[in-house]
């Protein structure tokens, strides 16, 4: 690691923030996957006009 983290961050600081940025990234994937169903059957309806 560089100095400055070692000095601004925690190691318990890094860990949180790390897994944080997982969790929020798979989160993410999920809601998109959710969602893409959706948004393709809206999208089909609509070129029906």
């Amino acid at each position: 690691m560089t100095k400055i983290f070692q000095t601004m961050f925690s190691q318990g600081q890094l860990l949180f923030a790390g897994c944080f940025f997982i969790a929020f990234v798979f989160a993410m994937i999920y809601a998109y996957r959710k969602d893409a169903k959706l948004h393709h059957f809206f999208i089909k309806e609509i070129t029906k006009f």
